[in-house]
């Protein structure tokens, strides 16, 4: 159960990562009284049903973790507003998506959550528009270095006559594969 253990300590920081996004400030952190805030920013990793079954799988919940602390990473490079960390950025979606896709969503949840806070504190539109266009441009740059590999896997099957042809979704196929 290595990979397991890993994984609680992996979850435990992206939790610690999700705090400190919301916490620009450190106020959560410097104050020393039982606060519901620094509670909340741990609810959506800690009650996440889709987090909590990753560890129920022992061989590749270590790899979703990963991918999760990834796109956690991305988000908060992304609070900093640090032109210089655009390449960082993208190399963590980059890897985000190669160990498991679905975790992207954390960095659009992520954005999502920032551009509201950005709405609520009454920010300035300029600095609203650089925000979602620095988070926009990140994802966009993932998915131009992404797409092609993804478009370049053998994920098609080859029939007698070597031609290549995709398999459809149905029982059948479950034969062949």
């Amino acid at each position: 159960p290595f990979t397991q253990i890993l994984s609680c300590a992996i979850v435990s920081y992206v939790a610690l990562i999700i705090l400190k996004i919301f916490d620009e400030k450190n106020f959560l952190l410097k104050k020393k009284s039982n606060n519901y805030l620094f509670l909340l920013c741990f609810i959506p990793v800690a009650l996440n049903p889709y987090i909590l079954e990753v560890f129920l799988f022992r061989f590749d919940n270590l790899f979703i973790n990963i991918a999760y602390l990834c796109s956690t990473l991305a988000a908060y490079l992304s609070t900093k507003n640090n032109k210089g960390c655009l390449g960082f950025q993208i190399l963590f979606l980059f890897y985000c998506l190669i160990f498991y896709q679905a975790a992207i969503s954390a960095y659009c949840i992520i954005f999502i959550f920032k551009f509201l806070e950005e709405i609520i504190f009454k920010n300035s539109i300029n600095r609203i528009i650089h925000k979602f266009s620095s988070w926009f441009t990140t994802i966009f740059f993932t998915l131009v270095l992404y797409l092609p590999l993804l478009l370049n896997l053998d994920t098609e099957v080859r029939n007698p006559d070597r031609c290549k042809y995709i398999l459809p979704y149905d029982f059948e196929n479950l034969k062949i594969i």
